[in-house]
């Protein structure tokens, strides 16, 4: 009986020691992490939940002769009766259901011509490039000039043949957010296209090949192989492309301005005006509390949809 008791505490004290070697080695993976990890979260907590904590913070103070006054919600309520709010969360939808469905197709379009070696196709792929290779301000700078009612490339074209601009296309109310939209969908849409030709020259070429042995043309393999296969980064690439499509601000900021009147004026535009030109610090920090909760709902909304609960995803694929 004394051998068992022996042995059993033996084995008990191995265990321990397994036990305890396990998580020492835990302790150094976990260590070796933390050196990677640190940074990031710094860097996020510092520039990502910061700003955001003392955005809800501040959205409940006012400023009155220099000296801080709780408000409560009464900012939040001025939004909700703010016109100028409400017509620049209309353009910033429009914006949004305009641009990125088009810069979706035509960079599908484009994606899908790239992957063929057709002629051309590498002078195609040069100039598609050349627009991510500008910054947002020069690309607002170039179309501003662009668009010029005098000088533009634009009104020299239109003007002989007797096609009215009247004060420019940027000028008009009519013409100036569908003026900014082609900015956007001109410099978007390429990054688009060259994501979808990397995508399309991943696929498995046994699957088209089964396809094309099938009797199936170009057009039945693009919708019926490559597209499916596809959909994880098309689904990425709308995701992307919608939140940052609502956040735009240098077309408008360097280009119009938010008008003329407020014809162009978008969301991120009138936090920035509201906050830096008007010095309205507690009204600018409850829109972007609004603002982050609509970023925020949309991208709940969309991931949703692109990816649906798994029983419901089963029910409806054939």
């Amino acid at each position: 009986m004394a051998t068992d008791s022996a042995s059993g505490g033996c084995s008990s004290f191995l265990e321990f020691l397994d036990i305890s070697v396990a998580l020492a080695k835990d302790w150094a993976h976990l260590k070796k992490w933390w050196g990677w990890v640190l940074p990031a979260g710094l860097w996020i907590g510092l520039f990502g939940l910061y700003p955001m904590v003392q955005a809800v913070v501040r959205s409940g103070w006012g400023e009155e002769a220099n000296t801080l006054t709780w408000v409560g919600l009464t900012y939040y309520q001025q939004a909700w009766r703010d016109p100028s709010w409400g017509r620049a969360t209309l353009n910033s939808l429009i914006w949004v259901i305009t641009a990125v469905p088009l810069e979706i197709s035509l960079g599908l379009g484009l994606g899908w011509l790239l992957h063929h070696n057709l002629w051309g196709m590498r002078w195609l792929r040069a100039l598609l490039l050349s627009p991510l290779l500008v910054s947002s301000v020069v690309t607002a700078l170039i179309w501003k000039l662009f668009y010029h009612p005098d000088l533009g490339l634009l009104s020299l074209a239109l003007r002989p043949v007797g096609i009215p601009i009247g004060q420019g296309l940027t000028a008009e109310p009519s013409t100036a957010l569908l003026a900014l939209l082609v900015v956007d969908i001109w410099q978007w849409t390429p990054l688009v296209a060259i994501t979808m030709w990397a995508g399309l020259s991943r696929q498995d070429l046994h699957l088209l090949e089964a396809a094309q042995l099938e009797g199936a043309n170009d057009c039945q393999i693009f919708l019926g192989v490559s597209l499916p296969l596809l959909r994880p980064l098309l689904d990425w690439v709308i995701l992307l492309r919608t939140l940052e499509a609502f956040k735009v601000f240098e077309p408008v900021l360097l280009i119009t301005g938010g008008g003329p009147g407020n014809a162009t004026e978008v969301l991120h535009h009138y936090i920035f005006k509201v906050g830096l030109v008007f010095f309205d610090l507690g009204y600018a920090s409850a829109l972007s509390v609004l603002f982050g909760l609509l970023i925020a709902g949309v991208a709940s909304l969309l991931v949703g949809l692109l990816h649906p609960p798994a029983p419901y995803r089963e029910s409806i694929e054939p």
